[in-house]
């Protein structure tokens, strides 16, 4: 959450008032926000992203790109998004319905070679052409309009859940629409918190400016003389300002120098889209230049581009831009974090455990700056690397039991924490039988306090409409744990959803690579996977550095059997709604 909207600050400076628009200001800023944590940021998926991966996998699984049993895993992961939509339903009841019935049938597998048996391959087809129809009959973008209204709506009925759930789908939908998040979480800030206008005007134009078509840009790189004969659409900067006559930015083109110029469509004003595009041919240009020539010392990371529309000249620098875009995972739970992974690096008793742990940390800090294809790929090497293990028969496999066990470890007692410190951070105090409930830095005394708070019938309402009183999304939040708290069949649920989830996305990262390492295909949605995979590492690390030096556990063979043994014993102790809840359970582990 941002700390500085809270309830009152946005009624103060913005004049919105309704409990609507305050939640979704708040809920969109948190979702859009670069340093939100994974679990509070924007989802890759909405049911309609989803379907359209489906069909993406189906027609790799045509071509030989990958096998029956990732096909098999995304259906499931869409089949479950997809119950859950609420646009679909409410606007294209009868379409819903139909694809709906398409993907819940369950495809069986050749365990021997991870193919479809061949009598199931007409679901495959089924589904594929229920896809294609759902695409012709209801575009992407008569389900974003659908969206953009429904959201409207919850927002002027104060439906304060839907307005998350809503508000979640549409950044989804934004997303396939090629937006950058960063523009987006900029056009918000500028409509809705700096235009001083009634909420409602706000919305109009923002929603007016999510809706526009692409602009035109031109873009001019350097070239140098060198190697300028080989290089295709060359222009002078004399041309340049006589194609483009205008007294704005020009004096950023020089005269004498030689540029390469490329036309690109990109969403107004979305530098992170202009940089992407723009770069993505440039260097394909120069790769071939290069390749002929061998007098390409260095790419240039500064673009010019002329923007049409307002006929004005304007640079951007790709390194700037993905500098800006880089999420860092480091300050949360940073309390003695360093003196914790030293002792854990150093108690391993063998070298080869040593060097895992040491790379894994040196490539998830990402020293180099390197792009984000090339820095997935490191990521996932190394977490290949970390997480292999005798005890399992394959890499991926180890990967999508072990990280889950790992970051499942103590789920709800992060949880727990994340709600404290956002607490914190808003400003709110509370005391609970006489002891601060919320502080800077929680610690095990202050987790077990608020875990009996919501657990506390009486207590909890008068909690929770503290939450709400100062923040509307902290209140939310704080429902969803009381939920979650309610019986030990709820939390475990809740612990088996996120093995669940991590899960999904971990064989998503795993298909991404193999399509890169063995096609050569770069997936979209390749920069958010970076951030959940600098995530998984960093906080795989963190927890296992904590059980190390709280067992006394020297091997990392010994801590994955540590957390496997772990998630079995929770499956046990939270059986059923009538199981006892240990807090020491909650902080320590179950094993």
């Amino acid at each position: 959450m941002l700390s500085y909207l809270t309830n009152e600050f946005i009624k103060t400076n913005f004049q919105f008032n309704s409990v609507g628009q305050i939640l979704f200001i708040q809920k969109i800023k948190e979702l859009l926000n670069n340093n939100s944590g994974v679990s509070y940021s924007y989802k890759i998926h909405n049911a309609y992203s989803i379907l359209l991966e489906l069909k993406s996998v189906i027609k790799d699984l045509e071509y030989g790109r990958t096998n029956g049993f990732i096909l098999e895993e995304v259906r499931k992961e869409a089949n479950e998004i997809v119950k859950k939509d609420l646009v679909m339903p409410a606007k294209q009841n009868a379409l819903y319905g139909t694809v709906c019935d398409e993907i819940r049938k369950g495809l069986s597998i050749d365990k021997n070679n991870q193919s479809i048996n061949a009598t199931d391959m007409d679901k495959v087809h089924s589904m594929y052409s229920a896809i294609c129809n759902l695409e012709n009959a209801y575009e992407i973008m008569d389900y974003l309009n659908d969206t953009v209204d429904m959201l409207k709506s919850a927002i002027q009925s104060d439906e304060c859940e839907k307005i998350i759930d809503l508000t979640e789908c549409l950044v989804s939908s934004i997303i396939i629409t090629k937006r950058s998040i960063s523009s987006v979480y900029t056009n918000v800030g500028y409509f809705f918190e700096r235009s001083g206008k009634a909420f409602d005007d706000c919305w109009n134009q923002w929603v007016g400016n999510l809706l526009r078509i692409d602009a035109k840009y031109k873009c001019y790189f350097k070239i140098e003389d060198k190697y300028k004969e080989k290089v295709t659409e060359t222009i002078t900067g004399v041309e340049v300002k006589i194609m483009h006559p205008t007294e704005n930015g020009s004096s950023l083109i020089e005269d004498e120098n030689t540029y390469w110029e490329v036309d690109i469509k990109a969403p107004a004003n979305d530098h992170v889209s202009i940089v992407e595009k723009a770069f993505r041919v440039y260097k394909k240009e120069m790769g071939i230049v290069e390749f002929a020539t061998a007098k390409v010392d260095k790419l240039d990371d500064r673009v010019i581009v002329y923007d049409e529309h307002f006929n004005k000249f304007f640079d951007l620098e790709q390194k700037t831009i993905a500098k800006n875009l880089d999420y860092k995972p480091y300050n949360q739970y940073h309390r003695n974090i360093d003196r914790v992974v030293r002792l854990f690096v150093d108690n391993l008793s063998n070298e080869i455990d040593k060097n895992k742990v040491v790379n894994a940390i040196i490539n998830t800090c990402n020293f180099e700056g390197e792009g984000k294809t090339y820095n997935f790929l490191l990521l996932w090497s190394s977490l290949e690397a970390l997480f292999r293990s005798n005890q399992y028969p394959t890499a991926i496999t180890a990967i999508k039991d072990i990280v889950p066990n790992i970051l499942s470890h103590r789920y709800i007692y992060y949880r727990l924490y994340d709600f404290l410190k956002d607490c914190n951070n808003i400003g709110l105090n509370y005391q609970y039988q006489g002891n601060n409930v919320v502080t800077e830095n929680p610690n095990t005394e202050q987790i077990v306090l608020l875990f009996n708070i919501l657990r506390d019938q009486s207590e909890k309402d008068v909690f929770l409409q503290a939450c709400k009183n100062s923040y509307e999304l902290l209140y939310y939040r704080g429902i969803e744990l009381e939920r979650i708290l309610m019986n030990a069949k709820n939390m475990r649920q809740k612990i088996e959803k996120h093995r669940q989830i991590l899960g999904y996305q971990l064989q998503r990262m795993y298909r991404i690579r193999n399509k890169f390492v063995h096609h050569s295909l770069v997936d979209e949605n390749i920069d958010v996977l970076c951030k959940h995979i600098r995530v998984y590492m960093w906080e795989a690390i963190r927890e296992m550095s904590y059980v190390a030096d709280n067992r006394k556990i020297n091997t990392l063979e010994e801590l994955y059997a540590y957390f496997r043994m772990n998630n079995m014993m929770m499956q046990k102790m939270l059986l059923n709604a009538n199981s006892p809840i240990d807090a020491k359970n909650i902080s320590n582990g179950y094993l």
